[in-house]
């Protein structure tokens, strides 16, 4: 067990279906104290947004949050032990550092999320990424839930190849997983609220960096996380500290 969930179970489904919903994984009261921080923190980097990223809760061109600018609350979420614990015994893996994180604050008829896999956009040379994706808010069927192709980590088709689902609703301390080669999407907002998530992505330590192979946000997060670095070269910079360093998982 790791914080309070069935890891070997959770690891099976991860590893069959691309990605894994824990209920009920951090403590609701972890999420409701640093609410009031993140969702300020995260207003006044979508005020640097265009229109577009407002809409869909991101940019797709650049990176926008970064560890070098945010307040001790926040740099202390995204970096929390028991996230980079679970990403590791869900990887089955002795140690994850944190690539980024995002705020995915989708708005009040905010666009759908196209389906896509993140390890094209992330300038890693693996296929151990993982993505932990947390509300801060109640999330229903009205406010763009995450949907996944079951399976599309082992197969590099389009989503119509693929039995689709979504999530469900979601709570804070609620955490969806998935790897970064699983396909997954989003629904339009259609609700009158905001749809607050955080999201953070993981990767085992000693990976290496990836070449920019022409991608634009590939190129633009390498140059912003691994500035100094190339590639080949361990993807170990300062941005990107060790959120879990440990022993293997029980069962590995």
């Amino acid at each position: 067990m790791t914080g309070g969930v069935a890891i070997d179970a959770a690891r099976a489904a991860l590893d069959r279906d691309g990605f894994v919903i824990l209920r009920g994984a951090v403590e609701r009261g972890w999420i409701d104290a640093h609410r009031d921080g993140l969702c300020s923190y995260v207003a006044r980097h979508r005020a640097g947004m265009d229109e577009a990223g407002r809409a869909v809760g991101t940019s797709a061109v650049a990176p926008t949050f970064t560890l070098g600018d945010a307040p001790p609350d926040v740099a202390a979420f995204v970096t929390d032990a028991r996230l980079g614990a679970l990403a590791a015994a869900l990887l089955a893996v002795r140690s994850v550092r944190l690539l980024h994180y995002c705020g995915f604050f989708k708005p009040p008829a905010g666009r759908p999320t196209p389906w896509h896999r993140d390890q094209d956009f992330l300038p890693l040379d693996t296929d151990r990424l993982i993505t932990a994706w947390l509300p801060l808010v109640e999330i229903d069927a009205t406010m763009g839930m995450l949907a996944f192709a079951h399976g599309s980590h082992r197969d590099p088709r389009s989503a119509e190849a693929f039995a689709r689902s979504d999530s469900g609703p979601l709570s804070p301390g609620d955490v969806s997983f998935h790897l970064g080669g699983t396909l997954h999407a989003a629904g339009g907002n259609r609700s009158d609220r905001m749809r607050a998530v955080m999201a953070m992505t993981f990767y085992p330590d000693g990976v290496r960096i990836r070449d920019d192979e022409g991608v634009p946000f590939r190129a633009a997060l390498r140059a912003h996380y691994f500035a100094d670095l190339a590639p080949g070269e361990l993807a170990a910079g300062p941005a990107n500290p060790l959120v879990h360093a440990g022993d293997p998982p029980e069962g590995r």
